[in-house]
């Protein structure tokens, strides 16, 4: 499925991004103080905006700076990001704010989640020095929404959603966005990479429902997503029920005009086959009875040529 390639790519992207600033010389300990490392923090922030929070910590796994300032202090080291960075996992998977709860505002009644994306860093020697790591933003989702969802949603009645690995709606019809579904799609994705079947929701309706498994791009692993797209099964169906009626009518007319046309030619042959009867050599008593038949035949030619 092409979504879910998509989704991908997009993700490679962010993915690669972390990975280069965290090789930036210009974060690095030594090569600057915190102030101007915060600086290029806060610039990174404002001109990629795909990042709700950006920072650094040591090996000790203190926040030594962060971008606008937030967590700086704060000891992370039980955090899975960064233990994960630290043992080469660099990415993880969507979860609920926790330090980050009551910095940032929150949207509506939905809790804040995040995707982590993280990478050792180096100091000026070489050294490893502590992990640098974002948490994307809602901005970045949207991006997703964009680039992945809305196409697919403009092709007509169409919803499309994006599963994380253990169920639950990452992104899709508000009403299902943060629910869990345990669905023979979602299953079945665990063991081939595209495929549709026609399955019963929780809503109790049947939808037709093409899936499409994450399996990462280039360098960037995959989180194990599922992209599904779906479609009532009354409304996918329309189009081929419509196309099969217009097909009964056409071979109903085709066997029609063939008979129309079979009979129409079985009764002007007399003409043809009467046609003797206008040559020179044929007797007046011949021309005489073939006369009224020609005639006949004639008649029931124009009744089958009148509309």
């Amino acid at each position: 499925m092409q979504a879910a390639d998509k989704l991908d790519r997009g993700m490679y992207e962010r993915y690669r991004e972390v990975r280069l600033l965290a090789q930036r010389r210009d974060l690095a300990p030594g090569n600057a103080d915190l102030a101007s490392r915060r600086a290029v923090l806060d610039s990174i922030q404002q001109s990629y905006g795909f990042y709700d929070w950006i920072g650094m910590a040591g090996l000790d796994g203190r926040v030594q700076v962060a971008g606008r300032g937030l967590l700086e202090g704060a000891n992370v080291a039980q955090r899975p990001r960064y233990r994960n960075a630290l043992q080469g996992v660099n990415v993880g998977d969507v979860h609920e704010a926790v330090l980050l709860a009551k910095l940032l505002p929150r949207r509506g009644n939905e809790p804040r989640r995040f995707v982590d994306v993280a990478f050792p860093y180096q100091d000026a020697d070489g050294r490893t020095a502590g992990v640098l790591g974002v948490h994307l933003s809602r901005q970045w989702a949207r991006a997703v929404e964009r680039s992945v969802i809305a196409p697919l949603a403009k092709r007509g009645h169409v919803d499309a959603l994006i599963i994380g690995s253990n169920g639950t709606v990452l992104l899709g019809p508000p009403g299902l966005q943060g629910k869990t579904l345990d669905l023979p799609s979602l299953r079945l994705a665990q063991h081939q990479e595209t495929g549709h079947l026609v399955e019963r929701w929780p809503d109790g309706t049947s939808y037709l429902v093409g899936f499409g498994r994450s399996k990462g791009f280039d360098s960037y692993p995959g989180l194990g997503w599922t992209v599904l797209v779906r479609q009532t099964q009354q409304e996918a169906y329309t189009p081929a029920r419509a196309l099969r009626q217009r097909a009964w009518s056409a071979a109903s007319c085709s066997r029609s005009c063939s008979r129309s046309s079979a009979w129409c030619w079985r009764a002007t042959s007399p003409v043809h086959s009467g046609a003797w009867w206008a040559r020179p050599s044929a007797s007046a008593a011949a021309k005489a009875c073939a006369w009224p038949r020609a005639a006949a035949a004639m008649s029931r030619w124009r009744r089958c040529r009148t509309p």
